[in-house]
């Protein structure tokens, strides 16, 4: 386990890396100490900055590194910073939201999309009379589950972030399960 100086040094390497397994390798260890383990840097304002700068260099999900993306926009969003809304803007359109749609998907970015509301739904207006549907479907979805899930960033359980992900599984019928 990292104690918050050794994520401000994971961040500082970050921030010169261009190998991309590095970078989706220490966005991982980050995304784990500061959502799972709640393992916060000191430098706030440092780790920001160079998410922002990754979210520059990354706005499509990289071929072979697909979490890259993901961690930098959960880790945007726990620090409720308007980045996320910049690139859902993006994302809408460049008319890719649909792809990414799942990025949005989080109660991590769900009190920041809600910040942009307004924006958002005129934009989701226009791109409705542009005739893109399905992206001004996603777009909904987006800020609906966003209304839904608002001030539910605090989880324990990254599963429970994630739409669909704290299913309730019934075994029933299985030898050696009881209900």
């Amino acid at each position: 386990m990292m104690d918050s100086k050794q994520l401000d040094n994971l961040v500082t390497i970050l921030y010169d890396k261009s190998n991309v397994r590095i970078i989706d390798n220490i966005l991982s260890i980050l995304y784990k100490h500061i959502i799972v383990k709640e393992i916060l840097p000191s430098d706030k304002d440092n780790l920001l900055k160079v998410l922002k700068k990754l979210l520059y260099k990354f706005p499509e999900a990289h071929p072979n590194y697909s979490m890259i993306r993901r961690h930098i926009l959960r880790l945007l969003g726990y620090y409720e910073d308007y980045a996320v809304v910049e690139q859902l803007i993006k994302d809408t359109e460049n008319g890719r939201l649909p792809q990414f749609k799942n990025d949005y998907l989080t109660n991590f970015t769900t009190n920041i999309i809600e910040v942009g509301r307004i924006e958002l739904f005129e934009l989701e207006v226009k791109v409705r009379k542009s005739g893109d549907e399905k992206t001004a479907e996603s777009l909904n979805e987006i800020r609906n589950y966003a209304i839904e899930n608002l001030n539910e960033s605090g989880i324990k359980n990254p599963l429970e972030a994630i739409k669909g992900g704290n299913l309730n599984i019934q075994f029933s019928g299985i030898k050696g399960i009881k209900k």
